[in-house]
């Protein structure tokens, strides 16, 4: 079991924090004998592999309920596999570095609710603006470290946006296919950059 002293989402959140992972070979009895030593935090999130059913009812028995799935998927940059009429889709957006009004535009974006599945968001201990505040918090970062933050265009429209380690697709472009080309334009650009593989996380 590895916990993580999730510090950042003091300032985040305003709560102190552990992050415990759970794999999907630990047994009950390890887990056990690890939580048990930990002192506990006011914010607690317990992230278990999907094959360790045990830990699941073991954390249900504790308290905790379920809030979010996350999916990671890893992408080996060595094709696109995709019909003929997502590739045309897709190969019709653009993506550029953004500008202060681009960030600004983001930051709307962000507030619109456009990270409404992030297990914040959902928690009913926290507000909306908490949640949107936690992912501000992680742009100030993304700039801070000096990398970049992409927009990506459709039709002279953006409609998402993806640097290290975030993507979204804005207000009104969900569920029109809008988040394949966001992903597309991030994994284009890895393959620009020279990169072998891309890791995406999903919730």
């Amino acid at each position: 079991m590895r916990v993580v002293d999730a510090v950042w989402e003091q300032r985040n959140l305003g709560v102190t924090c552990y992050e415990i992972s759970v794999a999907g070979n630990e047994t009950l009895e390890d887990i056990k004998s690890a939580y048990e030593m930990l002192e506990e935090k006011e914010y607690m999130v317990v992230k278990i592999a999907s094959t360790n059913y045990s830990a699941v009812r073991y954390f249900q028995e504790k308290g905790y309920v379920f809030v979010e799935t996350a999916i990671t998927m890893i992408h080996h940059m060595k094709d696109f596999p995709l019909d003929n009429k997502l590739k045309k889709l897709c190969e019709q957006c653009s993506w550029s570095i953004m500008d202060e009004s681009d960030l600004e535009e983001l930051d709307q974006q962000i507030d619109k609710g456009i990270f409404k599945t992030d297990r914040v968001y959902l928690d009913p201990a926290f507000t909306k603006e908490q949640a949107a505040y936690r992912y501000k918090m992680w742009v100030q970062d993304v700039l801070a470290a000096k990398k970049d933050l992409f927009k990506v265009v459709y039709q002279g429209e953006s409609i998402g946006f993806f640097c290290e380690p975030l993507a979204g697709v804005y207000d009104g472009y969900e569920g029109l296919g809008m988040g394949l080309c966001v992903q597309y334009a991030g994994l284009q650009n890895s393959v620009l950059k020279g990169k072998r593989t891309a890791t995406t996380h999903i919730s």
